[in-house]
């Protein structure tokens, strides 16, 4: 969520440009279901961000995994 609001995007303007459900886009944010890797290049792309930017430590996409993993 965060790399979206740095980037000033909307989560449907992201999910229509990847090609991604809203819904799970936002389940993806939310850590509530695993994405695949061909959604996660998609969302990427739509982001204009290597893919591993969605994983990295700085929580910028998937802020609700750093409970999970600390």
């Amino acid at each position: 969520m965060r790399l979206l609001k740095k980037k000033k995007l909307k989560v449907r303007h992201v999910a229509n440009d990847s090609n991604v459900d809203i819904e799970a886009l936002r389940r993806y944010m939310l850590s509530k279901q695993i994405m695949g890797i061909d959604k996660a290049i998609r969302i990427s792309k739509a982001l204009s961000v290597e893919v591993s930017e969605l994983f990295q430590k700085t929580w910028l996409f998937f802020p609700s995994l750093k409970h999970k993993t600390q």
